[in-house]
């Protein structure tokens, strides 16, 4: 028989990964009351469904990610897993945010980790994705945290075929932390057309922008990762800014030598 530790929280763990409390439910309540971010739990116990979730989880992050995920998983069940990128870029977003609530787009959502959090500080999140392995991750973990975010399967070049975003790309707020990864993709002739065409459409307030400083965009191109030769870091800061509906651009951070840029 397996003894309780009364000075926890008790969960269990349900067949989806949702939290099922078994005690503690005061403390949980004066925990929310003195807005504390974290509290000790005990699991006692895991459903088989959900046990076999994990376990594909963490095994495809093992076996295909070099043993880190890339973003910081969220789950309580899965918060020890290490991350190549850290909560660094969601805590200098949340500090330069001029509006505090309202619709928000993630460009390459990857797992859903800054739909998460956003949707907890209470924006109404829409997740871009069209990695196929991504989106069922995605969606399982949504599904475990109980989050409401929605999810668009498709890539920001191809939105003119979703009908979740019809005609203009209208959010309060868009993040491009990963966008830059797509300019890998596209030759040159293709890739004016093709971002004046999408992200001339976007009407946000304020757009966040992720690319590598000078010395990882020298170091792509003689490793072969980046053929484009249009641009420099500043340079695509400018082509940003001169194809969009923005028109100022300001630095406010960096993290693995990437810069991370506020458009409004």
């Amino acid at each position: 028989m397996i003894k309780e530790i009364t000075n926890e929280m008790i969960v269990y763990i349900g067949s989806e990964g949702e939290l099922i409390h078994r005690n503690g439910q005061h403390r949980l309540s004066i925990a929310k009351l003195l807005n504390l971010s974290k509290v000790p739990i005990q699991i006692l116990h895991r459903d088989k469904n959900w046990l076999k979730v994990r376990k594909e989880i963490l095994t495809y992050i093992r076996r295909e990610m070099k043993g880190k995920a890339l973003r910081p998983l969220l789950h309580p069940d899965l918060r020890d897993v290490p991350s190549l990128w850290s909560n660094e870029r969601f805590e200098m977003i949340k500090k330069n945010l001029t509006i505090k609530e309202g619709t928000l787009l993630d460009i390459g959502a990857h797992w859903g980790y800054f739909c998460h959090k956003f949707e907890e500080m209470g924006f109404q999140c829409t997740a871009m994705e069209d990695s196929v392995r991504n989106l069922i991750f995605m969606k399982k973990l949504k599904r475990a945290e109980r989050l409401n975010f929605n999810i668009i399967s498709k890539s920001i070049f191809d939105y003119k075929d979703s009908e979740d975003l019809k005609d203009d790309l209208n959010f309060d707020v868009v993040l491009a932390l990963n966008l830059f990864n797509q300019f890998v993709d596209i030759e040159e002739k293709d890739l004016h057309s093709k971002f004046v065409e999408i992200f001339g459409k976007i009407k946000a307030k304020e757009m966040y922008f992720q690319i590598p400083e000078h010395e990882m965009m020298q170091q792509l191109r003689k490793t072969g990762e980046y053929k484009n030769k249009i641009f420099s870091s500043q340079e695509l800061i400018d082509f940003v800014i001169k194809n969009t509906y923005f028109t100022h651009a300001e630095k406010i951070g960096e993290e693995r030598n990437h810069g991370i840029y506020k458009l409004h």
